[in-house]
């Protein structure tokens, strides 16, 4: 089966999950889930079919169950993404890739020691100047985008994206504006 072959039933799915993935390679959960505002005490097993789609810049936190050891996952579902700022961060002596999947057009960010090495939309305005190995043969600038978004992230991270994995149950909690006392 390729690439693209095994995530046909991305299509679908795309349409109606409008998260963030950010998936942080050596990250240490607490330090990751504390730059998210999110603490371990406050991590409950939630379908994300459960998980309430926050409005006035509520966001949800999700720790995604891991496949990979090396990679630690985490999905924003809400109105307001923290990743995006904390990208340049996360990214510090280690490798990040973000990618937000909001409709159908996947916008995905690579990151590198702090410094952003790639930027790009899957579908539409795709831009292969500067293009990693790992898109290399990926139907990017096309409707396929979202097929071509999840075949990415395995060639980059390893992990294997499932529908069961994106609905969970995963360990989820509201973002907090300030830690717990």
């Amino acid at each position: 089966m390729t690439d693209l072959e095994k995530y046909a039933w991305a299509e679908s799915v795309a349409s109606y999950d409008a998260g963030v993935y950010t998936f942080v390679k050596g990250g240490v959960r607490s330090e990751v889930l504390s730059l998210f505002h999110c603490w371990e005490e406050d991590l409950k097993l939630v379908p994300i079919t459960d998980v309430p789609w926050g409005d006035g810049g509520e966001t949800f936190i999700s720790l995604m169950p891991q496949k990979r050891h090396e990679w630690l996952v985490i999905g924003e579902h809400g109105t307001y993404f923290r990743g995006f700022q904390l990208l340049a961060e996360l990214s510090r002596g280690r490798s990040v890739l973000m990618v937000a999947l909001p409709q159908i057009n996947p916008f995905i960010q690579v990151a590198v020691d702090g410094e952003i090495v790639r930027s790009f939309n899957a579908w539409s305005l795709y831009d292969p100047v500067g293009a990693l190995p790992e898109e290399a043969g990926l139907p990017f600038g096309s409707t396929a985008g979202t097929v071509a978004t999840f075949a990415f992230i395995e060639r980059l991270t390893g992990h294997v994206m499932t529908q069961q994995w994106m609905l969970g149950p995963c360990e989820t909690a509201r973002a907090r504006s300030e830690p717990p006392h």
